[in-house]
């Protein structure tokens, strides 16, 4: 089993499964001309169906919880779009633990067409 774990952009698609399927993923992408294909120094298989169970935990823990309304509206990047409401980011944090990231479409395409203008990446590493 393989998907889609996040989709960056053109350029950088990372996907995610059980090992063998994703080192197979890896190995056709090269056979295909990938300008690069490499397994990620990951401990689990993250933002896909094999993670259901931490998804389970998630929502388990998320009622013990109180979400306020946000100031501002929040893209969800499983669902690229922006939500309003407690009951919308509670549901999309679960499905975050199993769904795509779809950052392109978040990004370039949700906040790009809301006229935000500016994107700053933040954490440990990059995106190309």
């Amino acid at each position: 089993m393989c998907q889609a774990a996040n989709d960056n952009g053109a350029g950088q698609v990372v996907v995610s499964g059980s090992k063998a399927a994703v080192e197979r993923a890896v190995n056709i992408a090269k056979d295909k001309g990938a300008k690069r294909a490499m397994l990620l120094p990951v401990f689990a298989p993250f933002h896909c169906a094999l993670m259901q169970p931490a998804a389970d935990v998630m929502a388990e823990a998320l009622t013990k919880v109180s979400v306020k309304q946000p100031a501002v509206p929040l893209v969800a990047n499983v669902l690229a779009k922006a939500i309003r409401t407690p009951d919308e980011i509670m549901r999309g944090l679960i499905e975050q633990v199993t769904g795509t990231v779809r950052w392109r479409e978040s990004g370039s395409w949700y906040m790009a067409n809301a006229g935000v203008t500016n994107f700053y990446e933040v954490g440990a590493g990059k995106v190309a």
